[in-house]
């Protein structure tokens, strides 16, 4: 059997390597413009399931089905201003997944 030897150099780099890696900063990968549609869409669905009754839920829900089509238009932008405008008539806050 082969028997391997590590100088205390090596050891110390390895754990300097290690180190350097734990303290490195978590890098978040920037959401989508279908993802983000998605997210709202599915906070949206949420709000209205939960509170069916909400005086101005057949406006969102007028809002919501623009939205959707507007997103898979390819109008992702639009779609995202819609779905956003439907949660503030509910009084939520949209979800803000740059931050």
């Amino acid at each position: 059997m082969a028997r391997v030897l590590l100088s205390p150099a090596t050891v110390l780099l390895s754990a300097m390597l290690v180190a350097s890696q734990a303290n490195a900063p978590i890098v978040k990968t920037p959401v989508s413009r279908t993802e983000r549609c998605n997210l709202l869409n599915h906070q949206l669905q949420k709000v209205l399931k939960s509170n069916p009754a909400a005086k101005q839920a057949d406006a969102a829900e007028a809002l919501q089905k623009k939205a959707v089509r507007l997103c898979a238009n390819r109008k992702q932008a639009q779609g995202i201003l819609a779905l956003a405008n439907a949660l503030k008539l509910l009084g939520v806050k949209p979800i803000d997944t740059d931050r």
